[in-house]
């Protein structure tokens, strides 16, 4: 078993559509030094026929003799590849040419990363592209994955040895949100970062995601996410998650009730984290005070009640704000009591 640079890993199963420009978007990388293991997972279709077809002695084909499902064949993954690194690759999307290069490159020169993705560019053949920019840092990362998976795991490249040391596999309890899970629980062994440049293509289309898979998605999605909560030090069981997820999607239709539930959550949080210092406190206080004057700024039809709910809110004496912010949401709110 040689030992080699990178080991990119790509799951197939039913991918005879879209295959081909994923597997040359692989093999056309500037960086060359690679093993290319794709795990048929029992493709039905001609996906097999596909990848065989290729004669690249980078490419180590597998084949699963049923069909076990995406978790198994990532983690059957992970124990097979050689690389020092394991890049992540999907069968219908498109790697930007210097994915690779750029990223063992940062990974190289930056040993207490454990782990690096990048931006990324959504698209489909009948919707307009869309590109989804991710915090750069470590900490930024962890402080928006309060609410959602905030490192694209397509676009990942891995140290392989942290996996194997700490034993960290993708976990079949987490269906739909497997990497969602997975990254929180590999952002507590090491820093994470995601390169500020589009590193990859993600295809959406009508087979990605179904109406059951994706409440499924949602579920789990949200037992992550209370992980996360305890880990801080929170209790999650008197926590209304809808107006959670509301006010994390910036979304402004708040009750007077709801805005008060929110700033005591908020502010519970923070003192929790004080304690934890699950997330780098600052951060985390940082985030969470531009939330809240966001949702304030928003909330003016309430007239002089936000601008009072605010000026006097724990959370806003954490944090300096601007004359010219404090004016304007204090005009936008008189002239709402007019």
């Amino acid at each position: 078993m040689i030992n080699i640079p990178v080991t990119v890993l790509m799951p197939v199963y039913n991918a005879e559509s879209y295959l081909k420009e994923a597997i040359e978007s692989i093999l056309n990388q500037t960086y060359t030094d690679f093993e290319f293991l794709i795990i048929n997972d029992g493709s039905t279709d001609s996906s097999k026929d596909i990848i065989l077809s290729y004669q690249d002695s980078r490419i180590r084909y597998i084949e699963n003799e049923t069909n076990i499902k995406l978790v198994a064949t990532l983690n059957k993954g992970i124990d097979l590849a050689r690389g020092k690194y394991i890049a992540r690759m999907d069968a219908d999307d498109i790697s930007i040419i210097t994915r690779l290069e750029k990223q063992v490159a940062f990974l190289d020169s930056q040993p207490k990363y454990v782990a690096c993705s990048s931006w990324v560019e959504t698209f489909s053949d009948n919707k307009n592209s869309k590109l989804l920019k991710y915090e750069e840092s470590h900490d930024g990362i962890k402080v928006k994955s309060l609410y959602q998976n905030h490192f694209c795991h397509g676009a990942s490249l891995i140290r392989k040895n942290i996996l194997i040391e700490s034993n960290l596999r993708f976990d079949s309890n987490f269906i739909h949100s497997e990497d969602y899970y997975f990254f929180i629980k590999l952002s507590e062994l090491g820093e994470l970062f995601n390169l500020q440049e589009t590193l990859l293509r993600v295809r959406h289309h009508d087979s990605n995601v179904s109406v059951l898979s994706r409440n499924i998605q949602y579920e789990n999605s949200l037992i992550v996410i209370k992980y996360q909560l305890e880990q801080i030090g929170i209790s999650t069981d008197n926590i209304d998650f809808n107006v959670y997820s509301r006010f994390f999607c910036s979304s402004f239709d708040l009750s007077k009730d709801e805005i008060e539930r929110i700033e005591n959550l908020i502010f519970t949080i923070i003192q929790a984290n004080k304690k934890s210092n699950y997330i780098q406190h600052q951060v985390l206080i940082n985030y969470f005070f531009d939330k809240w004057f966001s949702l304030c700024l928003n909330s003016t039809k309430f007239g002089l009640w936000i601008y009072n709910k605010f000026t006097n809110s724990d959370i806003s004496k954490l944090c300096k704000i601007s004359k010219i912010d404090n004016l304007k949401l204090l005009v936008k709110a008189s002239l709402k009591t007019q």
